[in-house]
């Protein structure tokens, strides 16, 4: 469900279409005034969220935490996180050949 989520929900056209409408007001985004050293939880699975232009004179740092594995034990997840691991272990040997 996640990777069907994201494939539906973070592309270009969906953002660029949600953008648009924003722009138009036809959706009413939720903009957060965030205070430095406030602590803000939300659940990702339920908005789609973005970062807004920061301050280049400003540091921004971001911490993300995740309790749990939603997918645990799904097959599809399993067969992706298998070939990751073969593609790297072939990176991997085909670096240290050279």
């Amino acid at each position: 469900m996640n990777i069907a989520e994201k494939a539906a929900c973070q592309n270009g056209v969906t953002r660029r279409v949600l953008a648009s409408q924003a722009f138009r007001k036809r959706v009413a985004p939720q903009r957060l005034e965030l205070v430095p050293g406030n602590l803000y939880v939300f659940w990702d699975y339920r908005t789609l969220h973005g970062n807004d232009v920061c301050d280049p004179d400003q540091l921004r740092a971001t911490a993300l935490f995740h309790f749990g594995d939603p997918h645990l034990g799904d097959p599809l997840v399993q067969r992706v996180h298998r070939r990751v691991e073969r593609a790297g272990r072939t990176r991997q040997l085909t670096s240290s050949a050279a």
